[in-house]
């Protein structure tokens, strides 16, 4: 259900509607009925006596009155912002955001505006909604110079930093990181939440880039500021990064320290704690630290939490993908089983699709390939469901190759020849 947003002046004119007086009504001889047309009609604001006034004579209560558009949409931002911060959006979200947002573009509220298209624009990139981020970044382009300052535009920069990094181009998002991190330093801005945000991010994508003395930098930088977090979880979230910087470069030592320190500040968050196992097992495969590497992933499975069944599946996906990865197939096996099991109870399309596909790859990796046909062809009947065509064009020359390893080359011709087709209409 959406909350409806009322200026002080259309609070008033419904109130008197409602009560069926007139203008001439309520104004007596204290104001002019003009001006209590304007105020109605919000062409001029009301000052705080003919606000004392109006509450008494149509009994409305003071600070409901007095509480305007801008005072609504910046308490509809805090809403917004938990949705965010607990990663769980309400059935009516973008409804309401855009609502609030046609209003604070409206009344010409752009720094209002700039806030909340920064909200929908981390709600699409966490949906992998790329077609409504393409829509929306020239919005927030246009909606952050009207707001003629200069924070709101590095806040866009670091949101496209961040499209950037999700689409893989971590080079052009660590230029835009690093740009945002230099014009701050250089504006000595107080709150430094943004600079943290800027120098954590760009630290992540250099040590994806393996550029590790370029992210030892940073994250050198990031001591000296990591005090100034708002909240526990984004210091936990700082000493993850350092956590994982410590393996990549065998500082065994340095690591069980952050790791202890990233441990103690996610600790009212388990499934942060869970992501941060997966997250330290996978860079320990990287490294060849593969018995521990296993003991963490398993960690991490045991403890992510059940509450939430989607989410779950969502990251058993991702275990699943990264034991495959390594080559861990009974365990990949067993998490795959529960992922289909949760995937039926919840009758997800998508999660089905993806624990069929993960079975039949780990039955080819295990030579099986008849066995693997009979998944393959299932999870292609879901996904031709719901599936993108670059997602369903990439299955047909999978599906083309394992019937080619099959020995059945006229199915094999026949998935290569719809892949062709589809590649046109790409």
């Amino acid at each position: 259900m959406k909350v409806e947003i009322l200026s002080t002046g259309e609070k008033i004119k419904r109130a008197r509607i409602y009560k069926g007086l007139t203008l001439r009504d309520i104004c007596e001889e204290k104001i002019s009925v003009s001006k209590m047309s304007c105020i109605e009609n919000n062409k001029v604001t009301a000052e705080p006596w003919i606000l004392e006034y109006i509450s008494e004579k149509l009994d409305l209560d003071l600070k409901y009155l007095m509480h305007d558009v801008r005072d609504q949409i910046l308490e509809n931002i805090k809403v917004f912002k938990t949705y965010k911060e607990n990663n769980s959006y309400s059935n009516n979200y973008i409804e309401n955001v855009l609502y609030n947002l046609e209003y604070a573009e409206t009344y010409r509220y752009y720094d209002l505006a700039c806030e909340i298209l920064h909200l929908l624009f981390s709600y699409h990139l966490s949906k992998n909604n790329f077609e409504d981020l393409r829509i929306i970044i020239p919005r927030s382009y246009d909606l952050c110079q009207k707001s003629n300052d200069e924070l709101f535009q590095l806040k866009y920069y670091m949101d496209i930093a961040v499209y950037l990094s999700s689409n893989g181009e971590y080079s052009q998002a660590i230029s835009y990181y690093s740009s945002v991190r230099k014009r701050l330093k250089e504006l000595k801005v107080e709150d430094k939440s943004q600079l943290i945000r800027a120098t954590y991010n760009e630290c992540a994508a250099l040590i994806t880039m393996e550029d590790f003395d370029a992210a030892k930098e940073r994250c050198d930088e990031l001591v000296e500021i990591v005090d100034y977090s708002e909240t526990d979880i984004l210091k936990g979230d700082i000493y993850h990064i350092f956590s994982i910087l410590a393996l990549h470069t065998n500082d065994y030592e340095k690591f069980k320290d952050y790791e202890e320190k990233t441990l103690y500040y996610y600790r009212n968050d388990v499934r942060r704690k869970a992501m941060c196992f997966h997250n330290f097992a996978l860079t320990m495969f990287k490294n060849n630290k593969r018995s521990t590497a296993k003991e963490y992933m398993n960690q991490a499975i045991e403890q992510y939490p059940k509450e939430n069944t989607e989410q779950l599946c969502s990251f058993l996906i991702i275990a699943v993908q990264t034991l495959i990865e390594n080559g861990i197939l009974d365990l990949a096996q067993k998490v795959t089983d529960e992922v289909l099991n949760y995937a039926i109870n919840l009758d997800s399309t998508k999660f089905i699709e993806s624990a069929y596909y993960y079975k039949a790859v780990i039955l080819q990796m295990q030579n099986n390939y008849s066995s693997s046909e009979t998944y393959m062809n299932l999870s292609l009947d879901a996904l031709v469901r719901y599936g993108s065509k670059s997602k369903i064009y990439k299955r047909y020359l999978e599906m083309g190759e394992m019937y080619h390893k099959l020995g059945e080359i006229a199915e094999s011709i026949k998935f290569f020849n719809l892949a062709m087709q589809l590649e046109k209409k790409m």
